[in-house]
């Protein structure tokens, strides 16, 4: 939006960390020193915190935000921070940390049912519904997002830009403190077609959704299981 960025560097020694903090408008960002991988430097990380800074401009009523609209601002910048990064793995932070002695995959978007994550239980949206632990936990539930930005990635059907300009794209159609799973699914669905991409693109997308058990009942995938993943 044209707005100044204000940094506040080192503002604790403690953490190996980056963050944005929307009611001060402030980037904060604590790199380990002397380290040879600090999570606060780290590009992926930077352009994670970054995308929460747009997210949260097009986020009206932020204070009121629900489970799935923290979930979506979660997955906003997952997809962002490893677009930029140029990321081949899909995953944020599978580097060596002295810091914490081991190696640091926050969440694997390809994977992101296994072992390798934070994330814990079955990948799909109804089943975690009936999970406590699901609920409430915007980086857990993410993931469910975030990994259908990965599947476009991967997918002979859209380059790395196209990914970049439909997701950043969908965010301009509105998000509020109710946004859900659904809503990010039809403004995915809607940038993509304003963007001029065909009926097999947008429903590459619904397909996907489909998986995570995201459905709508007003959209109609017509192209092929076979056109779709091919």
């Amino acid at each position: 939006t044209g707005a100044e960025i204000k940094l506040l560097i080192d503002a604790d020694n403690q953490t190996d960390n980056a963050a944005w903090s929307n009611p001060l408008k402030v980037f904060m960002i604590n790199p380990a020193k002397n380290v040879k991988y600090s999570v606060g430097k780290d590009l992926e990380v930077l352009g994670h915190e970054y995308t929460h800074a747009v997210f949260t401009d097009y986020l009206v009523n932020e204070d009121n935000e629900c489970d799935e609209v923290a979930g979506a601002n979660e997955a906003y910048a997952d997809v962002f921070g490893c677009l930029i990064a140029n990321k081949k793995d899909w995953c944020l932070g599978p580097n060596y940390s002295l810091v914490y002695d081991k190696d640091i995959v926050v969440r694997d978007l390809k994977n992101y049912n296994t072992d390798l994550t934070n994330y814990s239980g079955d990948r799909y949206y109804a089943e975690k519904y009936k999970d406590e632990y699901w609920t409430g936990e915007e980086h857990n539930i993410s993931v469910l997002i975030s990994h259908i930005g990965y599947e476009m990635h991967e997918s002979k059907l859209f380059s790395d830009n196209d990914v970049a300009n439909i997701w950043y794209k969908s965010l301009t159609f509105g998000l509020n403190g109710n946004t859900t799973f659904l809503d990010i699914r039809r403004n995915l669905i809607q940038a993509t077609d304003q963007l001029g991409f065909d009926k097999l693109h947008q429903d590459f997308i619904a397909y996907q959704f489909d998986l995570e058990e995201i459905y709508d009942e007003n959209y109609e995938i017509t192209s092929s299981e076979d056109m779709i993943l091919d």
